[in-house]
């Protein structure tokens, strides 16, 4: 087992395309996914193309792309990579896209391309198109679990990721060959930079196909209306490899991450006094901006357990969740994570509402402010929960579609009261 969580080791990136957020996934795809590939002073093309896609010009730089043949100076190596290329524009404009229907076509363009590209058998940026294509699956198949989802749609969604899962497996193995004959060497990093930046590219790809992997294979399994009983083998296989990153290579991003995934597996097996324990883990790793994502979904699984708890411990579920809420950051209020947050700490207010026997009134009341408002701002941004808050906002009396009213009471009796309203008036400006 590694010592401890190091954020800035080469290639440690959180990938959260397990977590079903289409455009988060996607702009995720974008973060690191692709290489630096050489090119000669003759022609700056790298750079050109770089400035093509910050600007948004995806149909010039696919034109530049198709012609890029015919400018002198151009390296062997980028004009090898054009499909690869080719596929990282068609991300870029998905991103962008301003309907499902272009989202959809950019995507199918840049799996055509990155198919294209993995047919040469040698090319050095082989493992990472594979590990582009696994990640562009995934993301396919969050895009089918959005919105409104029926019976068609899961099993189309579930070959997905499957199919994605075989891609990683198979980036696992090609990689695992490559890093055998390093094993055992002593690679000095200052007298062989390049030996040993190839070594950590190697490792960091391995480690996190091997996550995606198993990500992939448990987002297959959530797919089944059963998945404890229809997916089983699917979440088990899943779980000897979350269990192998996380004792392993916990020092890792992705084995960090690992012990989240394992959580929700062991979760979703009805295993909870084990989920619970990973969950915590997941939460006690060191507070590095690659691991905010993460944590935030590792509480939300703790409140669910919590909740399912006979009977329910809403109380400590609010004592753990709302101070993580609160502690967001104003890029991350719109991210899946947030909003599944919101969604189980309003479930932890609604249930607080309905013990009012044992609650005091003003807590009550507040309860059903907090809940009102976390409902109607997770409703804001789309996504897999979109449904049940819904059903949530109606079950309360309330539209989807409703503005977020000021909260009102009465005069506080003293600084407490006085702090909770004012904390309550700040959170419904923030929506």
């Amino acid at each position: 087992m590694s010592s401890g969580f190091h954020p800035h080791r080469p290639n440690a990136w959180f990938d959260t395309t397990g977590l079903g957020a289409l455009l988060v996934a996607a702009q995720l795809l974008l973060v690191g996914s692709m290489g630096n590939p050489a090119h000669a002073a003759g022609e700056p093309a790298e750079d050109f193309l770089k400035r093509l896609r910050a600007a948004g010009y995806f149909d010039t730089a696919i034109l530049y792309l198709d012609r890029l043949d015919q400018y002198p100076g151009v390296a062997t190596s980028l004009l090898e990579a054009v499909p690869l290329e080719k596929a990282q524009t068609y991300i870029d404009a998905a991103v962008t896209a301003r309907s499902e229907a272009a989202l959809d076509e950019n995507f199918v363009a840049a799996e055509k391309q990155l198919a294209e590209f993995l047919q040469q058998s040698s090319h050095p940026r082989r493992s990472e198109a594979q590990l582009q294509l696994g990640k562009l699956q995934l993301v396919r198949a969050a895009q089918l679990m959005s919105g409104k989802v029926d019976d068609d749609k899961r099993a189309k969604a579930r070959t997905s990721y499957l199919s994605a899962a075989k891609t990683f497996d198979g980036i696992v193995e090609d990689l695992k060959q490559k890093l055998l004959p390093m094993q055992g060497q002593k690679i000095n990093a200052a007298k062989e930079p390049e030996k040993a930046a190839l070594r950590d590219s190697y490792r960091g790809e391995y480690l996190q196909a091997q996550l995606n992997a198993g990500e992939s294979r448990r987002l297959a399994a959530s797919t089944l209306s059963d998945p404890a009983k229809d997916g089983k083998v699917l979440l088990e296989e899943a779980l000897r490899s979350f269990t192998d990153l996380s004792e392993k290579y916990d020092g890792y991003v992705q084995g960090a991450v690992a012990m989240l995934y394992r959580g929700q597996v062991l979760q979703a097996l009805g295993k909870r006094e084990e989920a619970l324990d990973s969950f915590v883990r997941m939460l006690e790793q060191s507070d590095a901006d690659p691991l905010r994502d993460a944590k935030f979904q590792a509480i939300s699984g703790l409140i669910q357990l919590y909740l399912t708890e006979s009977p329910a411990k809403m109380n400590q579920a609010i004592e753990r969740g709302q101070p993580m809420l609160d502690g967001a950051r104003p890029d991350e209020k719109r991210t899946p994570a947030i909003q599944q947050l919101r969604l189980d700490l309003a479930k932890a207010y609604l249930a607080r509402v309905a013990d009012k026997a044992n609650q005091k009134a003003v807590d009550v009341k507040r309860a059903e402010t907090e809940s009102r408002q976390l409902l109607i701002a997770a409703g804001k941004v789309a996504g897999p929960h979109t449904q049940e808050v819904e059903t949530l906002l109606a079950g309360i009396g309330i539209s989807k579609d409703a503005s977020v009213a000021l909260p009102t009471a009465d005069d506080p009796k003293d600084f407490d009261e006085s702090l909770a309203a004012g904390r309550d008036l700040y959170q419904a400006c923030e929506l």
